[in-house]
């Protein structure tokens, strides 16, 4: 599988409410794979996400999880420097 469709294969998972994305969740997970953010930290970040949210059905776009996305990448980055 590719970058893009398991992220959204994902995200789909942890949130049934939802059944298919955005045209924008496909452009921000396509920039975060530009920003070449591993694919490990942002599945990682989106099951945390929504082990964290009390209530999935809340979660209506993958935006959702940019900000812990983009604060694991930084951590990540911090890490493995």
């Amino acid at each position: 599988m590719n970058y893009v469709t398991e992220v959204a294969n994902l995200f789909l998972a942890r949130s049934p409410h939802i059944s298919i994305l955005s045209p924008m969740d496909y452009t921000l997970i396509a920039e975060w794979e530009k920003e070449e953010i591993p694919l490990a930290v942002v599945l990682q970040s989106i099951n945390e996400g929504c082990d964290e949210a009390k209530d999935t059905s809340k979660i209506e776009s993958i935006s959702y999880f940019e900000d812990k996305i983009r604060n694991s990448f930084t951590k990540w980055l911090q890490s493995n420097s």
